[in-house]
């Protein structure tokens, strides 16, 4: 797995740091149980940028796929 992740969420009412803390937390909790570790896990907060019409999120979509580091 590589030092990133890419994630396309759809906002509503929730607000996207709310959404992004849950997400990285319960997955910081499962990592550090897994491997019997404490603290940290991510190095800086997560960047986020908008998609705001079909274009962009066309590009966005195509170079993520195409990401060489990608893996499933």
């Amino acid at each position: 797995m590589g030092n990133h992740l890419h994630v396309l969420l759809k906002e509503d009412n929730e607000p996207l740091e709310t959404v992004m803390r849950r997400i990285c937390g319960s997955y910081v909790l499962w990592y550090n149980k897994k491997y019997d570790r404490i603290g940290y896990l991510f190095q800086d907060r997560f960047k986020s940028e908008p998609v705001e019409d079909e274009i962009y999120f066309s590009k966005s979509n195509k170079g993520w796929n195409s990401n060489k580091h990608s893996k499933l």
